[in-house]
């Protein structure tokens, strides 16, 4: 509430756009601001680069969501107490949470100065490289079981912030906010709304350890999804490549 108030009495508003580093095409701005919203969604739904990037935060989503929601139950199946889960669980989130974003918006940062693709390419190798340690965690010894989820926690985060960049990059300006709308949208309807009803499914008829594995299968779907939403990224920008299409 502190920070809201302080933005709201001493944040001014920015242009859209105003802090992209390339001019826009004039035919780009309000045409784009005028189409209808199922004209958006057609745009949006033939734009590879937000929707590869949008699902594979749908599917990273899913992943985050259903670990949340399981993960205490977990660890108290394999012997801790419900006193201590919350602290260390807790902890392992903040600390995974906050390190995985700092250090995968660093190497985003770094890498695309010298490929455009980066904020894909750091998206999807976190992605993929969750998926051992939190293999250990769910189906390995007690002793790496709170190790492995740390590392798991960091690794998954650390793909967040490039993806939301990439998905932001993604379209024009003027339309960016109808399209973070749709992508929260999506998000949450692919990812943490199903994920722990399908998690429990599983458990209900296997284990609580073969459930959250589901999350291991997702967070390569989303890796996979994420380097063909590479292949899609141009040094140009949305802007630049796509400005005939908006304005049509």
């Amino acid at each position: 509430m502190a920070i809201a108030l302080l933005i709201l009495f001493f944040l001014k508003e920015p242009a859209k756009g105003a802090s992209d580093t390339t001019p826009k095409p004039a035919a780009s701005a309000e045409p784009a601001a005028k189409v209808s919203s199922l004209s958006l969604i057609a745009h949006l739904a033939v734009n590879p680069r937000y929707m590869f990037a949008t699902m594979g935060m749908a599917m990273t989503v899913f992943s985050l969501g259903g670990i949340s929601a399981w993960m205490p139950s977990f660890l108290e199946r394999n012997g801790m107490s419900p006193a201590s889960i919350g602290v260390i669980f807790g902890a392992i989130v903040a600390g995974g949470g906050l390190g995985g974003t700092a250090v995968g918006g660093l190497v985003a940062q770094r890498w695309l100065r010298t490929n455009h693709r980066a904020l894909y390419l750091v998206s999807a190798w976190s992605a993929a490289a969750t998926v051992p340690p939190a293999l250990m965690c769910f189906f390995g010894p007690h002793a790496t079981m709170l190790p492995s989820l740390a590392l798991a926690m960091f690794f998954i985060m650390m793909g967040t912030g490039p993806l939301n960049a990439a998905i932001i990059n993604s379209v024009p300006a003027s339309i960016r906010s109808s399209a973070l709308a749709i992508e929260m949208l999506l998000i949450h309807l692919f990812g943490d709304t199903p994920s722990p009803k399908i998690i429990g499914i599983v458990s209900d008829h296997s284990t609580l350890a073969v459930g959250l594995g589901v999350t291991l299968i997702t967070m390569l779907i989303a890796a996979v999804l994420l380097f063909i939403g590479a292949r899609y990224e141009s040094p140009l920008t949305y802007d630049q490549a796509q400005a005939t299409v908006v304005a049509h």
